[in-house]
């Protein structure tokens, strides 16, 4: 019987079912085909690597294990990530992933010719990782801002942000119809996903309310939930003690600043600390 509470297609454990399983490739081609603009045939060959997830992993580790990693026909891989919490460093730990991706291709003694393009397609479902532009999705290559000219194309970054409010009359049809289905946390919106005109999407909520069926799948999914949970949890503590010992850093260089001044007008040691606060070692050291 379905529960009442229905784990999104964001909770990594959710995702891996859909986009980790090789079953489901009209739903993966259908997203790829949405996202990127590669030709629509490069996806008729994928391969899945490492669609495993590990509960007991850091949410913020940088081991280089991916969410889904994917190989095209023409050998192209690409590593969808779905980012359940906001993490330091975002964008470089992205391009350190693209950076790996890369890497990964040449076995020793081998030439760069081997080398294939990689993309990333990041989905961040709780935070906004691109805030300089409305952009439900933007697509990132190196290229010369100036001329326009792109130095390669086997490198680059697809983000999808969630949590943006774009109006639907400017954004593409599909990619919104996409937002919609990752957004859907109740069984109501999934269902209204399973009407979408998008083919793909409704299959994917289909998955979705399909695994939530499962006894098992579900408190894999509630114990990668507790383990965001729990990490978001202790960066925001420790947010807040380096905001505090941040304060107290301050307040302490204020102080050593006016016993400095206090200093040039040939106060005495006694005096300046009664007016500081500073010990009198402290202020003995900044003469």
């Amino acid at each position: 019987m379905m529960m009442d509470r229905i784990f999104p297609a964001t909770n990594d454990v959710i995702f891996k079912k859909i986009f980790g399983d090789i079953k489901n490739k009209s739903v993966i081609k259908g997203f790829l085909s949405c996202i990127l603009d590669l030709p629509e045939d490069e996806y008729d060959v994928l391969e899945i690597g490492n669609p495993v997830l590990n509960i007991d992993n850091g949410v913020d580790g940088k081991t280089g294990i991916l969410d889904v990693k994917l190989r095209t026909k023409t050998e192209k891989v690409i590593d969808i990530e779905v980012q359940v919490a906001k993490v330091n460093y975002m964008r470089e730990r992205i391009l350190y992933y693209l950076s790996k991706l890369t890497v990964d291709q040449i076995g020793s003694g081998e030439g760069y010719d081997k080398i294939q393009k990689v993309v990333c397609i990041v989905i961040a479902a709780d935070h906004i990782l691109v805030k300089e532009n409305d952009k439900l999705h933007n697509r990132y290559r190196l290229y010369d801002p100036e001329t326009g000219s792109t130095f390669t194309d086997k490198m680059e970054i697809n983000t999808l942000d969630l949590m943006k409010r774009a109006d639907p009359k400017t954004v593409d049809p599909e990619v919104h119809e996409w937002v919609k289905f990752f957004n859907a946390r109740t069984k109501d919106t999934l269902e209204m996903a399973q009407s979408s005109k998008i083919e793909a999407v409704k299959k994917a909520a289909n998955v979705v309310l399909k695994v939530n069926a499962d006894d098992k799948t579900r408190i894999e999914a509630e114990q990668r939930e507790n383990a965001v949970r729990s990490y978001q949890t202790d960066m925001e503590a420790s947010e807040e003690k380096g905001r505090k010992e941040g304060r107290k850093e301050g307040r302490k260089e204020g102080k050593i600043e006016v016993a400095k001044n206090l200093l040039n007008m040939n106060l005495s040691t006694e005096q300046i600390s009664s007016a500081t606060g500073l010990s009198v070692d402290e202020i003995e050291k900044l003469r």
